[in-house]
Formats: C-alpha cells, sequence, structure tokens
C-alpha cells in the first residue's frame, strides 16, 4: 500500500508533465489560468476551461493522453463556438429572454466571455436578457453592446 507521502509526491510528478507538456502550446501559454488542472490518484487528468476552438481542444487532450503516467482524461474544456452555440439555444428557451427574436442578436465568444450584438428589440427586458446568458454553464463574464 503506498503512503499519502509517496502518492502525493507521484500526483505532483505526474502535474509537472501534464504543465509541461501542455505550455508547449501557444494557445495554452496565451490563456493565463483560464484552465484549470486536477490530477487525481490513477493517472485521471481533469481539464476545465474555455478555449477559442475545438482544434485547440482536441490538440490539448492529444497532449494530455501521451503524458506518461496519464491513465485517463476527463474533458470539461468549452470551445467558443460550442458556447456561442449553448448562449444561442439559451436566448431561445429561456423564458427571461421571451420576445426576442430568433437572429436578432448576435452571440460572439472570446474564451468564454459572451459579447452581445444587435438591436435590442422593444418589450424585451435587457437586464434579464443578460441574466438569461450568465446563466449559461461557461459563461465567464457578459459584454452588452446591444442598441436600443
Amino acid at each position: 500500500m503506498q503512503t499519502v507521502v509517496a502518492q502525493q509526491e507521484e500526483l505532483g510528478v505526474l502535474r509537472e508533465r501534464v504543465e509541461e507538456a501542455l505550455w508547449d502550446l501557444e494557445p495554452v501559454r496565451t490563456l493565463g489560468n483560464l484552465l484549470k488542472l486536477e490530477v487525481r490518484p490513477g493517472g485521471v487528468v481533469e481539464v476545465r476551461g474555455p478555449v477559442r476552438s475545438r482544434v485547440i481542444r482536441d490538440e490539448i487532450l492529444a497532449r494530455l493522453r501521451q503524458v506518461e503516467g496519464v491513465q485517463q482524461v476527463v474533458d470539461g474544456i468549452l470551445p467558443d463556438p460550442d458556447l456561442e452555440i449553448a448562449v444561442a439555444r439559451a436566448l431561445m428557451e429561456d423564458e427571461r429572454a421571451r420576445g426576442l427574436p430568433p437572429g436578432r442578436v448576435s452571440v460572439r465568444a472570446h474564451n468564454g466571455v459572451i459579447t452581445l450584438l444587435g438591436k435590442l428589440p422593444q418589450g424585451v427586458d435587457r437586464q434579464r436578457l443578460v441574466e438569461a446568458v450568465r446563466a449559461v454553464r461557461g459563461v465567464r463574464g457578459v459584454v452588452d453592446k446591444l442598441l436600443d
């Protein structure tokens, strides 16, 4: 049976390998601390956070799977295009966005920050609309550039 100290040291070594592998990817370096890593016993590595594209997510996951000692990768990465779709869907379905015609508001994501663009239709409550966007999993912030 492995001691707690030995297990912690093993996890620390694995974390260093994982961080080193990811540091070689330029998009990861520019993300700063937006990606969160968790290294667990049994070689399980969970990565969470926003990225600009699915290609970047796929490269991160591929790199993690190549790291010696990694047995399983848990993908909690949210690419901006997927977040844009989730927000657009929420705007169609959420009661707080009632009265918003489809396509009236453009949704743009950048590393998890949503920018709303377009013209706010009369009768749509701006505050409730922004609240609906903030409620979407993965949204780190909202920039409201809607015109009245």
